[in-house]
């Protein structure tokens, strides 16, 4: 397995950055002082490391910290490509996918609230321990993402990821 004196002798890491740059040549795949890695399929960073493909914010933790982490990285601000080093911190996988955004299906932009057609009314839940648990129902949609958010908050407390994603909603008229 990689250590950290292996991956001192082919990468430099910038902690400021996110990013690593080879120290030495590659063998026609990369030459000294180029930016090491590529983007996978689900935003992550991967970088080739003696064949063996790793996740450049598992590399940043080794660097900082002189192992891998016992359990998954979270990206504080959801944006994959970012490894700086103050952007990341160890999580457990609950704490992972608490920090997780809203789907891409949601519709009213905030994570945990939904749109009840039948009552005209939005819907805060939230899962605990694979158990939907209702918040409550609410005639706008602020007062929904109000209640959602503190609940979140008390609950997953530094990993409570309360970002709202841009939409085009209209109060009250998904």
């Amino acid at each position: 397995m990689l250590n950290k004196e292996r991956l001192d002798e082919l990468l430099d890491y910038s902690p400021d950055s996110g990013l690593f740059t080879w120290k030495v040549n590659r063998r026609g795949k990369a030459k000294s002082g180029c930016i090491a890695g590529s983007k996978n399929g689900q935003g992550y960073i991967l970088i080739k490391i003696d064949g063996k493909f790793y996740f450049a914010h598992r590399l940043a933790w080794l660097v900082t910290h002189g192992t891998f982490p016992a359990n998954m990285i979270d990206h504080i601000d959801g944006n994959r490509e970012n490894n700086k080093i103050n952007n990341l911190r160890e999580a457990t996988a609950e704490q992972n996918m608490w920090n997780s955004a809203a789907g891409k299906n949601n519709k009213t932009g905030v994570k945990g609230v939904s749109w009840d057609g039948r009552r005209k009314r939005f819907r805060a839940s939230i899962s605990i321990k694979g158990k939907n648990k209702e918040i409550g129902s609410y005639l706008s949609l602020k007062d929904a993402e109000s209640a959602i958010k503190d609940y979140r908050l008390k609950l997953h407390g530094k990993f409570a990821n309360n970002e709202v994603i841009n939409n085009n909603l209209l109060e009250g008229k998904p």
